[in-house]
């Protein structure tokens, strides 16, 4: 963590409002002991809670908070302004008031909804309440809490700033982070005395998304206003202040806002028309760097995400399918292996086996796919028996080579608890005349991309019996291979 320089110079910090009453102050003792009670009798609001913690280091980002009760018309942002009599409204009002006469856009960070787990608002009986943001006149943006697992992603188009902002909550996010799907709304208004009806007053002013959920709704947003003289930031709560206050001082107010960081000669602000030709060179080329860097970091995730997607799928068919789904991932195996597989389920109607695999020089074998939640019996390898000995009356003129019988057995067990050997008896397997093969061993050498395994376990060279050529690892053997398939 960088340390501040000694002697910090306060002229040259930011002001930026806090909604909240100062640190340790007896009114913000007040406004929580009037929290917890509103909790106890279940009547408070998902969102009264502290979302700026006492201990950040104001001075580290060059900055200085000006909390409830302080002078707020010289701020240039604002973090949670308040909008109730007693509980910011004021300063509220005289942040934007001061930003409006200096001709400068108000630059507002809020957070939507509660992260914390165990608060009693996070969940009711009516579903997931989420949060609300009010930002001016009627209109407000309100949260949906999303599913547990949500996966954010960049929006399209962004600005530097917007961009630069999306992939620091990206990076510090977990899968647990906790997200809300956001929404500008209107509102509607009754007269109190009954005669005037109801009046329907549109949402003003756009929300441009920073980051969207896996349907393109943003989770992350920036509110402009009509006059575009108001920018609100809408942050999911548990977001880590000191990655969105860093990215104020570097890139928020810089974009938004540069001559308020001029008017303060603010140290963390570089003004191009003020540097030398090396420190623009310098500045151009690590701007550049970072960008590519993004640019791959982007192009590799994206990478990442379609192979996971991808692998999902088979690696759920082979080693928990059951019924189609096994047979799919089988046959996506099969043709990445460069074999040419036909559906015969869809061609004989159930009459023959699931597929028909075409490997080198031409040969064929019938693939009969199965799965069971505990060890296979025997009859499992004699529906593919009957299968071959019923083929040439199906394919009179298109012979086979033999047969294959891929098992995803004991489906219900961890892999590496799962029996060797799809089938034990000795007798029986010295009976076989066909390989048989675990589904996951099939998995094991798809996701080495070891496909020349799967091709030679598949069309054995001058061996008709697979089962006593492949006995299979130990059981200790495969604990270390699941182990590390698990953890990659």
């Amino acid at each position: 963590m960088t340390q501040r320089p000694s002697g910090v110079d306060a002229s040259r910090l930011v002001a930026v409002h806090i909604g909240q009453h100062p640190p340790g102050s007896e009114a913000e003792s007040v406004q929580l002991r009037i929290w917890e009670n509103a909790r106890e009798s279940r009547s408070g609001s998902t969102d009264d809670h502290l979302r700026v913690p006492a201990d950040v280091d104001w001075e580290r980002h060059g900055l200085t908070p000006r909390w409830i009760g302080q002078e707020t018309a010289d701020c240039v942002a604002a973090i949670d302004p308040g909008h109730y009599a007693g509980r910011g409204d004021t300063e509220r009002k005289r942040f934007l008031a001061g930003a409006k006469s200096r001709g400068e856009v108000a630059v507002v960070i809020a957070g939507i909804g509660h992260a914390v787990a165990n608060n009693p608002y996070s969940w009711n009986i009516f579903g997931p309440p989420g949060g609300r943001v009010w930002v001016t006149g009627y209109t407000t943006i309100s949260g949906r809490r999303l599913p547990a697992g949500t996966r954010p992603q960049l929006a399209d188009d962004l600005s530097p700033a917007d961009r630069d902002l999306a992939l620091r909550i990206v990076n510090q996010s977990s899968d647990n982070s906790a997200w809300w799907s956001l929404n500008l709304e209107g509102a509607t208004t009754v007269r109190g005395d009954g005669w005037g009806g109801e009046t329907r007053h549109q949402a003003e002013g756009r929300l441009v998304p920073i980051l969207v959920d896996g349907l393109g709704d943003p989770i992350v947003a920036a509110w402009m206003s009509d006059t575009e003289d108001e920018c609100w930031y809408i942050i999911p709560d548990g977001t880590d202040w000191d990655t969105v206050l860093g990215w104020l001082i570097a890139h928020g107010l810089p974009e938004l806002v540069p001559s308020a960081l001029r008017r303060v000669r603010s140290s963390h602000f570089e003004d191009p028309a003020l540097q030398t030709r090396s420190e623009r060179d310098a500045s151009q080329a690590l701007t550049k760097l970072e960008e590519e860097y993004d640019r791959e970091r982007s192009a590799i995730h994206e990478r990442l995400d379609a192979a996971r997607v991808r692998a999902e799928r088979v690696r759920d068919g082979l080693l928990f399918g059951t019924g189609a789904q096994v047979v799919v991932a089988v046959r996506t195996v099969l043709e990445d292996c460069g074999l040419s597989v036909i559906d015969l389920d869809a061609q004989f109607d159930g009459k023959s086996a699931d597929l028909l695999a075409t490997g080198p020089g031409g040969r064929r074998r019938l693939i009969e796919v199965k799965a069971t939640a505990g060890m296979p019996g025997e009859d499992k390898a004699r529906d593919l028996i009957r299968h071959l000995s019923t083929w040439p009356e199906l394919c009179p003129n298109e012979p086979v080579d033999g047969g294959v019988l891929i098992v995803n057995h004991q489906h219900r067990l961890p892999p590496p608890e799962r029996s060797p050997k799809v089938f034990t008896r000795p007798e029986f397997v010295a009976t076989l005349t066909f390989p048989v093969l675990p589904s996951w061993r099939l998995f094991r050498w798809w996701a080495e991309e070891d496909h020349a395994s799967i091709v030679d376990a598949l069309f054995p060279e001058g061996q008709a019996k697979l089962g006593p050529r492949l006995p299979g690892p130990s059981p200790k053997t495969e604990r270390r291979w699941w182990s590390r398939s698990r953890s990659s």
